[in-house]
């Protein structure tokens, strides 16, 4: 079972799981026919997009917990990991755009 304990396999499943948050809310509220770079421009300029991906953070620091309650440290470093990024990110989107 200690195959999936590594760095890649928390980026990844870091990485991937603010994106399933924003296309989730894309499902839920977009209007018929949007199209998703239209929305993803228009969250942007409503200040909604890095709420969005802060509550994917929240979700990935489940995801840490989860790893760390596994044993699966090397994963959950990768999970912090991408949390950094996202973070990085979000404070771009926040304070420079």
């Amino acid at each position: 079972m200690r195959k999936y304990d590594n760095r890649i396999v928390g980026l990844v499943l870091g990485l991937l799981l603010p994106l399933t948050i924003v296309v989730v809310y894309y499902f839920v509220s977009a209007n018929e026919g949007q199209a998703f770079g239209n929305f993803i421009e228009r969250s942007e300029s409503a200040g909604v997009l890095e709420k969005m991906l802060s509550l994917g953070c929240i979700l990935n620091l489940v995801l840490v917990y989860i790893f760390s309650a596994l044993h699966r440290f090397h994963s959950m470093r990768g999970g912090l990991l991408a949390t950094m990024i996202y973070v990085f990110v979000i404070l771009y989107l926040k304070f420079i755009t």
